[in-house]
């Protein structure tokens, strides 16, 4: 009985690490986000477990269900976890498989080719091997920390091209069946030292073709990656100039200001002494107006928040937009200056291009205890607040999108979320449509206000 459950332990720990790497091979190489939603992550995982264990007790470690099962299930996996082409998802087991195949053969071959006995043959040999891949796996994770940061920080802003899922499709199929024609290699009608040469040869061929080709691919993708961050720079680079610009002609104003207050006391003091007292009234009211105007930028408490606000309040100005700015950001701000240009930037880009005929935008900046919101509302008109992340109803879809992508990840980086609805009018009266976007940003407990 402990010798059946011992197989039964180690089938399943063989199974959980053919799922593992097809996991990280979708991920790290399809860019597929099967680490993104937790609930589906646990439910797989039972799934799993439960089916693989049903198995083994009824066909054995070997029947072939048991071997296909985990296949089986990360093709459901990662097709319920996509946004769409759920059923081109499922499919991706195919080509992925082959991805794995490929270093496999090898790592498995290299016995063969050595001793001309296979690693099923060699008693505790394929245990070894197994033993051999957990270490390296569970390497792997502890000293690629700072490359998953990073790849976590590109993955909002890289997306396959066509081209490039094409080649890898055409590769893990061409890898599989490259791996199938090893695994019955000495099934050839050949020599043994030819079959372990052919072994040899394929084996490796395979290996740098899957190397060459992941190698490309993530070169490719990653431009867009390096792109945003360019454009990123530049914007802010271009919101500081004009920020500094626009404050350069409001101390102007202010100082031309004071130049005459001197002559502007001086008449209120005349109006005073002869009892003007409506005329005086006026001549207040027409200094303040030309005070307000002598200062019309706009204030959050932060440098970075400032910039971008004024810019975009620039390009609002010319187009009969009012932007409302109501709340200060906490100082000191725990963000990056990076996160709060992305967050501003694209939030009130989007809400600018909503409304290209006029209008407003309102920003709402509240912090309580360690949460800290940013709201932005503008007139919704047509708009959808279900269009998924990374996706857009603009005809250009491939350089548009990213946006919400952005402000997403930004987000997420100081474990806060991002929620977007549309405020219809209450009691279902005649009045707009506001379409809400809100941020929320969990600052450390220090910096609470």
């Amino acid at each position: 009985m402990a010798a059946e459950t011992g197989k039964i332990l180690y089938s399943l720990a063989g199974a959980a690490e053919i799922l593992i790497v097809l996991i990280l091979i979708s991920r790290y190489i399809y860019l597929e986000p099967v680490f993104d939603t937790r609930r589906k992550w646990a439910l797989f995982w039972g799934i799993f477990l439960f089916g693989q264990t049903a198995l083994f007790l009824t066909v054995g470690p070997d029947g072939d269900l048991a071997v296909f099962w985990p296949l089986a299930v990360f093709g459901g996996y990662t097709s319920a976890v996509r946004d769409r082409h759920r059923a081109r998802g499922f499919f991706l087991f195919l080509p992925v498989t082959g991805f794995l195949i490929a270093p496999a053969s090898l790592l498995f071959g290299i016995p063969y080719v050595l001793t001309g006995v296979r690693v099923s043959d060699m008693g505790n040999s394929e245990l070894l091997l197994d033993l051999l891949i957990w270490g390296l796996l569970l390497l792997a994770l502890w000293k690629s920390r700072e490359a998953r940061r990073r790849f976590r920080a590109e993955a909002a802003h890289r997306r396959l091209g066509r081209w490039e899922r094409n080649l890898l499709h055409g590769t893990g199929l061409f890898l599989l069946a490259i791996g199938v024609m090893i695994a019955g290699g000495e099934e050839l009608p050949v020599s043994e030292e030819a079959a372990r040469g052919f072994t040899l040869l394929a084996s490796v061929a395979a290996v740098l073709l899957e190397v060459s080709v992941t190698a490309l691919v993530q070169q490719g993708n990653r431009r867009s990656y390096y792109q945003y961050m360019a454009d990123l720079n530049r914007s802010y680079l271009r919101a500081e100039l004009k920020h500094f610009q626009a404050r350069r002609e409001s101390d102007t104003r202010l100082r031309m200001f004071r130049h005459d207050i001197r002559n502007h006391l001086l008449c209120i003091r005349e109006l005073a002494d002869r009892g003007n007292y409506s005329g005086l009234s006026g001549y207040i009211g027409e200094l303040e107006g030309r005070l307000e105007m002598a200062d019309t930028s706009l204030h959050c408490g932060n440098d970075i928040g400032d910039a971008i606000l004024n810019e975009k309040n620039m390009l609002a100005v010319q187009r009969g937009i009012e932007i409302r700015l109501d709340g200060r950001l906490p100082s000191p701000l725990p963000v990056d200056a990076a996160d709060i240009c992305a967050l501003f930037a694209n939030a009130l880009d989007n809400a600018l291009e909503a409304q290209p005929h006029g209008g407003w935008v309102r920003v709402r900046i509240r912090q309580q205890g360690q949460m800290l919101s940013l709201v932005f509302e503008n007139p919704a008109g047509n708009a959808r607040a279900d269009i998924p992340l990374g996706h857009t109803e603009k005809e250009d879809g491939e350089e548009h999108g990213f946006g919400l992508l952005n402000m997403e990840w930004a987000a997420r980086k100081y474990q806060g979320t991002l929620r977007r609805e549309i405020l219809e009018p209450p009691d279902g009266g005649q009045g707009e449509r506001i379409y809400r976007l809100e941020i929320l940003l969990f600052l450390p407990a220090e910096n609470r206000a």
